[in-house]
Protein backbone atom coordinates (compact mmCIF):
# COMPACT_ATOMS: atom_id res chain seq x y z
CA UNK A 1 0.00 0.00 0.00
CA UNK A 2 3.31 2.74 0.45
CA UNK A 3 4.07 2.33 -2.97
CA UNK A 4 0.71 3.37 -4.33
CA UNK A 5 0.38 5.96 -2.34
CA UNK A 6 3.48 7.15 -3.56
CA UNK A 7 2.56 6.96 -7.07
CA UNK A 8 -0.88 8.07 -5.95
CA UNK A 9 1.07 12.00 -4.93
CA UNK A 10 3.23 12.03 -7.76
CA UNK A 11 0.65 11.20 -10.05
CA UNK A 12 -1.33 13.84 -8.63
CA UNK A 13 1.29 16.76 -8.27
CA UNK A 14 2.36 16.07 -11.64
CA UNK A 15 -0.67 18.19 -13.33
CA UNK A 16 0.00 20.47 -11.13
CA UNK A 17 3.51 21.12 -11.64
CA UNK A 18 2.80 20.53 -15.22
CA UNK A 19 0.15 23.06 -14.71
CA UNK A 20 2.49 26.12 -13.43
CA UNK A 21 4.94 25.38 -15.63
CA UNK A 22 2.51 25.85 -18.62
CA UNK A 23 1.45 29.30 -17.00
CA UNK A 24 5.32 30.23 -16.74
CA UNK A 25 5.53 29.60 -20.54
CA UNK A 26 2.52 31.26 -21.37
CA UNK A 27 3.53 34.65 -19.79
CA UNK A 28 7.12 34.27 -20.84
CA UNK A 29 7.64 36.59 -23.73
CA UNK A 30 5.34 39.43 -21.70
CA UNK A 31 8.24 38.71 -18.73
CA UNK A 32 11.01 38.84 -21.65
CA UNK A 33 10.27 42.23 -22.81
CA UNK A 34 9.62 43.55 -19.09
CA UNK A 35 13.33 41.79 -18.43
CA UNK A 36 14.94 43.26 -21.29
CA UNK A 37 13.15 46.83 -21.10
CA UNK A 38 14.33 46.57 -16.51
CA UNK A 39 17.79 45.69 -17.89
CA UNK A 40 18.10 48.81 -20.46
CA UNK A 41 16.70 50.90 -17.83
CA UNK A 42 19.73 49.93 -15.45
CA UNK A 43 22.38 49.21 -18.66
CA UNK A 44 21.78 53.02 -20.44
CA UNK A 45 22.47 54.95 -17.63
CA UNK A 46 25.15 52.96 -15.85
CA UNK A 47 26.73 53.61 -19.99
CA UNK A 48 26.13 57.28 -19.25
CA UNK A 49 27.88 57.33 -15.95
CA UNK A 50 30.65 55.22 -16.90
CA UNK A 51 32.30 54.59 -13.38
CA UNK A 52 35.65 53.14 -13.97
CA UNK A 53 35.31 49.12 -13.77
CA UNK A 54 32.87 49.61 -16.48
CA UNK A 55 35.17 51.72 -18.61
CA UNK A 56 37.96 49.10 -17.84
CA UNK A 57 35.62 46.50 -19.40
CA UNK A 58 34.61 48.60 -22.16
CA UNK A 59 37.76 49.25 -23.24
CA UNK A 60 39.27 45.93 -22.66
CA UNK A 61 36.24 44.21 -24.49
CA UNK A 62 37.84 46.37 -27.60
CA UNK A 63 41.27 45.88 -27.52
CA UNK A 64 40.38 41.80 -27.18
CA UNK A 65 38.00 42.72 -31.01
CA UNK A 66 41.07 44.07 -32.41
CA UNK A 67 43.35 41.18 -31.21
CA UNK A 68 41.24 38.75 -32.47
CA UNK A 69 40.07 40.92 -35.65
CA UNK A 70 42.54 43.98 -35.90
CA UNK A 71 41.44 46.68 -38.18
CA UNK A 72 42.64 46.48 -41.88
CA UNK A 73 44.64 49.68 -42.96
CA UNK A 74 43.33 52.08 -45.25
CA UNK A 75 44.82 52.01 -49.03
CA UNK A 76 44.77 55.89 -49.21
CA UNK A 77 47.25 56.89 -45.75
CA UNK A 78 47.33 60.41 -44.59
CA UNK A 79 48.91 62.96 -46.96
CA UNK A 80 50.12 66.33 -44.33
CA UNK A 81 50.30 69.13 -46.95
CA UNK A 82 51.61 72.49 -46.58
CA UNK A 83 49.92 75.23 -47.36
CA UNK A 84 51.54 78.72 -46.99
CA UNK A 85 50.41 82.51 -48.07
CA UNK A 86 52.18 82.67 -51.31
CA UNK A 87 50.30 79.43 -52.67
CA UNK A 88 47.45 80.56 -51.14
CA UNK A 89 47.22 83.89 -53.12
CA UNK A 90 48.89 82.35 -56.20
CA UNK A 91 46.19 80.28 -56.40
CA UNK A 92 43.04 81.40 -54.59
CA UNK A 93 41.76 79.73 -51.72
CA UNK A 94 39.34 76.98 -53.85
CA UNK A 95 40.40 74.32 -55.54
CA UNK A 96 40.37 74.44 -59.33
Amino acid sequence: MHASAESQTTCSAFPFQMNSILKVLARAPASRETFGLVLLAFLIPLRIWDPRPVEELRLRSFDLYQHIKPRVSTARPVVIVNIDEDRVNAFGQTCR
